[in-house]
């Protein structure tokens, strides 16, 4: 796979994520961008940016790249890359998608840089009280999700009644097979007796 700024070949970059499955990124050895596949960017654990831009040298990337406008291409499937703006993205990144592979590029420092706006998001929602219509929310969220649970429950109970029911049905033929089996053995036997 080929750097869609500077066409370089990159290069795999180990790293994780939340729960510690490794997870394979292509970073650009010539301009440090990176390359994420479609859910690698969400589930690549918050930190991992550090480790990942250690691995290069930044003071030996191409800078002649890093402010390039050209038009970029996907590196997977080569479709166009299209910018992410706000509101279906973080302000102030720039960051560029694939719309067919649903794959991200990230200019190096990027991927830094939208972990720590990520992390800052995550802290600040937790410090919040939710709000009344989060309760409410919630509430149908809960009241969704038990009624699943009582329907899966139900259907559970019917799976296990048919499966006693089949094993007492193959429990019954299986006794009348033997019962068949002892006639018959005891017919050929008065049979052979009588000759």
């Amino acid at each position: 796979m080929h750097c869609p700024l500077c066409e370089e070949k990159m290069i795999e970059v180990k790293t994780s994520s939340h729960y510690g499955i490794p997870i394979l990124l292509d970073q650009c050895p010539h301009c440090g961008g990176l390359w994420f596949d479609e859910d690698e960017l969400y589930r690549t654990r918050l930190g991992a940016a550090a480790e990942v831009e250690k691995e290069i040298d930044l003071a030996s990337l191409s800078k002649t790249y890093m402010n390039s406008q050209a038009k970029l291409l996907c590196p997977r499937d080569r479709n166009p890359l299209t910018p992410l703006s706000p509101p279906h993205f973080y302000d102030r990144l720039e960051v560029k998608a694939c719309p067919v592979c649903q794959g991200f590029w990230f200019k190096s420092g990027g991927f830094r840089a939208f972990q720590a706006e990520r992390a800052k998001r995550i802290q600040s929602a937790k410090g919040r009280t939710p709000s009344p219509q989060d309760e409410g929310k919630n509430r149908i969220f809960d009241q969704k999700i038990k009624k699943q649970l009582m329907a899966l429950m139900e259907y559970n109970a019917t799976l296990e009644l048919e499966r006693e029911r089949a094993e007492k049905e193959k429990e019954q033929n299986l006794n009348l097979l033997t019962t068949a089996a002892m006639i018959a053995w005891r017919l050929v036997r008065l049979l052979a007796l009588k000759k």
